[in-house]
């Protein structure tokens, strides 16, 4: 897997009940150097980070995306995020 950190703005979380009845997490990620922004999916099972990013909007910070590969489609999952002070 591959890890990318970007300096960026949090815009929101939104969380999404799936069929198979576990709760799918998605943050919202605003680039301001392109002026571009993008879903990126939570990791379920990393509580804490969906915890500390629940109620956070409009937020800047140092955001560390994971990207994967299944089955020739790539993912990108947000596994940290360090608020600027």
């Amino acid at each position: 897997m591959a890890r990318l950190k970007a300096d960026c703005i949090l815009m929101g979380v939104s969380k999404n009940n799936g069929k198979d009845g576990k709760v799918y997490a998605t943050a919202t990620i605003y680039f301001p150097d392109d002026k571009t922004s993008m879903p990126i999916g939570l990791d379920n099972k990393n509580t804490a980070l969906l915890s500390l990013l629940e109620g956070l909007e409009m937020v800047t910070g140092m955001a560390t995306i994971g990207v994967r590969e299944f089955k020739g489609t790539r993912y990108l999952d947000l596994i940290n995020f360090e608020r600027k002070k």
